[in-house]
C-alpha cells in the first residue's frame, strides 16, 4: 500500500514538473534513448536518434532557441553512478547534435540521476534511460555599449532628450 502511494506521489511530482517546464519552453515527446548501462549511441538506437533529429531539426537549427539536454538513467544502481551516467549520455547527444550542425554554444546539459522507486519493474526502467531535448527561447542581452558607439544612435538619443527636457 505504501509503495503505491509513493509511486503515485512521484508520478504527480514529475507531471507537475513537466507542466511547469512546458510553460517556459517548447517541450517535445521526442527523445534520445539509451540501452542499459550505455553511455553512447549504439546501432540499436541509431535510427531513433536520427528520426528524433529529423523530427526536431527546425528547432535544433533555429538560433532563437537554446537546447537543454535533460538526461536520465534508470533507478538501478547508486545515485552517484546514475548522475555520472546521465551526464555522459547528455555529452554523447551533445556531440551528436554538434556533428549534425547545431552550434555547441546553444546546447546546455542538465543531468539527472534517478532515485530508487519501490515497485518499479524492468520494463519501467527502460523508459528512464534517455535524453530529452527541451527548447527555450534564447534571450539575447542588449549591447548598450555598441549602441553608444553608433554615433547616429547617440545623436538620436541626444535629440530626443533635448526635445523632452526643453518642452
Amino acid at each position: 500500500m505504501k509503495s503505491n502511494i509513493r509511486i503515485r506521489l512521484c508520478m504527480m511530482f514529475f507531471l507537475s514538473m513537466s507542466i511547469l517546464q512546458a510553460q517556459n519552453s517548447d517541450v517535445t515527446k521526442d527523445r534520445f534513448p539509451f540501452e542499459y548501462n550505455k553511455r553512447s549511441k549504439t546501432t540499436d538506437v541509431s535510427d531513433i536518434w536520427d528520426q528524433t533529429f529529423l523530427n526536431l531539426k527546425s528547432s535544433f537549427m533555429n538560433d532563437d532557441y537554446i537546447v537543454i539536454l535533460c538526461s536520465y538513467s534508470s533507478s538501478t544502481g547508486k545515485k552517484e553512478y546514475n548522475f555520472k551516467l546521465s551526464k555522459d549520455r547528455a555529452k554523447a547527444v551533445k556531440q551528436f547534435l554538434i556533428n549534425k550542425g547545431v552550434d555547441k554554444s546553444r546546447i546546455k546539459i542538465e543531468p539527472h540521476g534517478e532515485p530508487n522507486i519501490e515497485g518499479y519493474g524492468d520494463e519501467d526502467y527502460a523508459g528512464d534511460r534517455n535524453v530529452l531535448p527541451v527548447f527555450k527561447i534564447f534571450e539575447r542581452k542588449k549591447d548598450y555599449i555598441e549602441d553608444f558607439r553608433n554615433k547616429e544612435r547617440l545623436n538620436d538619443d541626444i535629440e530626443e532628450g533635448n526635445n523632452f527636457f526643453l518642452r
